[in-house]
């Protein structure tokens, strides 16, 4: 039992929002039929893809344009651990993180989604939201 808690609680710090990885593969990518959607015209249509293996996650580069660096280096694929910096095409930055206490305080819930998958609901995709806003920012 304690072991699906912390695999449910597995989650990706994305500009200081939480995604719960619930879903035991996830893709992340430009197209709207992934499950993490990201708006980024660096990034591949189908970038990457995350998927649970036992009490573990595997992330996978798809043949992306960009590439897929964990702790800035180019990886096909590659197991992560707690705290391991990912990097899609060098332009969107996520935490993977699968030890619960390792949610820093203050942090927003990536969508209301999230929670409600938290208590056993269900949800299709999520959009990466602020990745315009914070280009916007820096320009």
């Amino acid at each position: 039992m304690i072991e699906n808690t912390e695999t449910r609680l597995a989650f990706l710090l994305i500009n200081g929002r939480v995604y719960y990885l619930t879903k035991p593969e996830v893709i992340m990518g430009r197209s709207r039929h992934n499950d993490l959607i990201i708006p980024d015209l660096r990034i591949s249509r189908m970038h990457a893809k995350l998927s649970r293996i036992n009490d573990r996650y595997l992330l996978v580069d798809l043949n992306s344009t960009g590439g897929t660096f964990v702790n800035e280096r180019p990886i096909v694929q590659k197991l992560l651990d707690s705290g391991d910096e990912v990097s899609l095409a060098n332009s969107v930055y996520l935490t993977f993180h699968q030890n619960p206490e390792a949610l820093p305080p203050n942090v927003q819930l990536y969508s209301p989604e999230a929670q409600e998958l938290l208590n056993g609901g269900t949800t299709s995709n999520t959009q990466v939201r602020g990745l315009e806003e914070d280009e916007q920012a820096e320009a």
